[in-house]
């Protein structure tokens, strides 16, 4: 699923096991999503992923 595309400002692409969040720099900062995840705990991804695999 995606959103947010039309305005290409913001997108969010949910691919169930993993939600990608991709701002404009002004939205980015609006936002502060680190600030907001910041004690989540990290994720190692395996190079297959990483890589486009």
């Amino acid at each position: 699923m995606t959103e947010g595309l039309t305005q290409g400002r913001w997108a969010l692409l949910d691919y169930a096991d993993c939600v990608i969040h991709v701002f404009h720099p002004t939205l980015r900062q609006f936002y502060q999503l680190e600030r907001l995840w910041g004690d989540a705990t990290p994720v190692q991804l395996d190079a297959e992923i990483t890589q486009g695999a």
